[in-house]
């Protein structure tokens, strides 16, 4: 049985919790967790400037790579190595982009799970074929 895990984060400032963003890839939940063992409160604003920083970190990456590409009497193996890495980074957003759409499914229902029932913070989505952890975190 193939196993995932999100985690919803969640704000309360108008008293009833409003769903603010989803985390469904591991290392940005253990992110989360380390955050919140250490006594974040905001973590909306923190993820957001962990996610700025890692888009940052592959942007630089990706403009190192095509200054590289731009050099006239660049070997034509590391050219093809270069060409290729782009094409991989394109794979890989879409991919991301597709995973996400179909978590967004998954994380409207777990939110609606966590409406009626707001005790479970920490609960499993089953299928024939699938299993879903679902954690929930509360943010500032």
């Amino acid at each position: 049985m193939k196993t995932s895990q999100v985690a919803l984060l969640v704000s309360s400032h108008a008293g009833a919790p409003v769903l603010v963003e989803f985390v469904s890839e591991d290392s940005e939940i253990n992110w989360v967790e380390v955050a919140v063992h250490g006594g974040e409160k905001n973590l909306i604003a923190c993820l957001f400037e962990y996610r700025a920083q890692l888009e940052n970190e592959e942007n630089q990456f990706a403009d190192y790579v095509e200054e590289l590409l731009s050099h006239p009497f660049l070997r034509k193996k590391i050219q093809r190595q270069g060409v290729q890495w782009f094409k991989s980074r394109i794979k890989i957003h879409q991919y991301q982009q597709a995973e996400r759409k179909a978590m967004q499914f998954i994380v409207d229902y777990a939110y609606k799970i966590f409406l009626t029932q707001p005790h479970q913070r920490d609960f499993v989505l089953t299928t024939s074929t699938h299993q879903v952890r679902v954690r929930v975190f509360e943010s500032a």
